[in-house]
């Protein structure tokens, strides 16, 4: 996986985040009547899985439509967790895989740099 990919997977498992909360927030507004802070409260409650409870009785398409909410965030934060995780674990291991890169060009090409020359010279004076 390239950075660019790694970096636009980030993106995206966000954004996608993001349409849920916003997709939450207009559901309870039109299914329930929440107001606005309601329905952002109990969106963020119920995305997070705190569940402090319901800020008002829900009626039985706003527990179908809860249900829904509470699915699709877990299955979004768990790929926003595994993107994350992800890119950083490879922004990490870049460094080790550039430097293994670096000796394998240098035995292709037949040439030393100076680490390696230093590295030979010891090795034979020993």
């Amino acid at each position: 996986m390239n950075e660019n990919n790694s970096h636009q997977n980030v993106i995206t498992a966000f954004l996608l985040l993001v349409v849920v909360i916003v997709i939450g927030i207009v559901g309870y507004m039109h299914i329930d009547d929440f107001s606005f802070v309601d329905a952002v409260y109990m969106t963020i409650i119920t995305v997070s899985t705190v569940g402090f409870g319901e800020v008002h009785t829900l009626s039985d398409g706003g527990k179908l439509f809860t249900s829904v909410l509470i699915l699709a965030s877990i299955i979004v934060l768990g790929y926003a967790i595994s993107m994350l995780t992800q890119k950083l674990i490879h922004s990490q291991m870049s460094f080790f895989y550039a430097r293994n890169n670096k000796k394998r060009k240098v035995k292709k090409n037949g040439k030393t740099c100076n680490s390696c020359w230093i590295w030979q010279k010891w090795k034979t004076s020993s």
